[in-house]
């Protein structure tokens, strides 16, 4: 039996669970408010602030673990899978070689420290950064750009898997689109349990609850020549700011169909319009499929709604057959891909 702690830091919470196998034996979120997080200029300044958590999560379970994961950061492009949390991984973050500032990047940080109290291996799974794009995915009509994978990976690829068990079908032999839906959006092309076509909403895909997605860009240049908004300012239309934040004045989902069921008709017609986003990038992918698509998952925080959920359901099950699983499995699968490495199922690679 091994024992497993995983590290999952959000932008606000910091998420710690314990595991005997794939047995959950005890998981904390720690709420962190925006006036103790704004004491930190950089994000992996907060990493003592976190640790603290940590210990104290330590001491209640009162057991050393036989391996850690950290939620994987935004990194160098990998692909998928285990990877060995080393030096040149801390570094990277540290020096601020990496794609963007992400909670998540503190996630390898705060597994290494806890790799070295207790002198076991610290692991990071499916990391955001995670880029297994055709090479045809990648291609722009602007010479300088090229489509970059930045996704939700590990739950996009859980979820994958466990459509795979649930229906008791080789994950090799599948097509499926899985939304991943909270305050970011991504709709993924997973072809054979690899990520092959993303669409994020912080770049080129839907309407999400706090991002704006796919916009006409020649208005965006006009804008950003006008003085109207400073580099930054525009930068948080895709980055906590846009969207239905942005329109409606909130990115609680909750609070949004609450307004919708009391007769808030604004708050309906843009909440549609999001759902309208999600399900043309849907039908963008199952035709890069070439039609061939054997499940539609619906998967994130978003799709506690079942209004929502269902709105999807309405254009998307005349594509293929549409699975909810709300919330996310990102504790279960960090675990789940130790055990496989430890286990030496799977490769733990090392980051170079």
């Amino acid at each position: 039996m091994y024992k497993i702690l995983t590290i999952n830091p959000g932008s606000t919470s910091t998420k710690i669970a314990f595991f005997r196998d794939n047995d959950k034996i005890l998981e904390k979120t720690y709420q962190h408010s925006t006036e103790e997080l704004s004491a930190f200029n950089r994000i992996i300044d907060q990493s003592e602030f976190r640790w603290k958590f940590i210990g104290d999560f330590l001491q209640e379970i009162n057991e050393v673990p036989d391996a850690v994961v950290g939620r994987g950061g935004v990194l160098k492009p990998l692909p998928g899978g285990v990877w060995k949390v080393n030096q040149k991984m801390e570094d990277d973050i540290i020096q601020g070689n990496v794609q963007a500032e992400h909670a998540s990047n503190l996630g390898p940080i705060l597994a290494r420290k806890v790799s070295e109290k207790f002198n076991i291996p610290a692991f990071i799974v499916d990391p955001v950064s995670t880029d297994e794009l055709d090479d045809i995915a990648r291609v722009t009509g602007f010479p300088d750009i090229e489509r970059k994978s930045k996704t939700h990976a590990l739950n996009v690829k859980a979820q994958a898997r466990r459509y795979a068990r649930e229906t008791e079908k080789p994950i090799e032999e599948l097509n499926l689109i899985v939304v991943h839906m909270g305050g970011g959006l991504t709709v993924n092309l997973v072809k054979g349990g690899k990520i092959r076509d993303v669409l994020d909403t912080r770049v080129d895909g839907p309407i999400s609850p706090e991002s704006a997605g796919s916009v006409d860009i020649p208005q965006i240049i006009d804008i950003a020549y006008s003085g109207k908004y400073s580099k930054e300012d525009l930068k948080k239309f895709w980055f906590g700011k846009g969207g239905l934040v942005a329109i409606l004045g909130t990115n609680s989902v909750k609070d949004i169909m609450e307004r919708i069921s009391t007769g808030d008709k604004q708050a309906e017609f843009y909440t549609k319009a999001m759902v309208y986003t999600i399900v043309k990038s849907i039908g963008a992918l199952a035709t890069a499929a070439r039609g061939n698509i054997n499940a539609i998952i619906l998967t994130g925080g978003v799709t506690h709604s079942k209004v929502i959920t269902d709105w999807i359901k309405e254009y998307a099950e005349s594509i293929a057959p549409v699975f909810v699983y709300p919330g996310s499995i990102e504790m279960e699968a960090m675990a789940e891909s130790a055990i496989m490495a430890l286990n030496e199922e799977v490769e733990a690679k090392e980051y170079k």
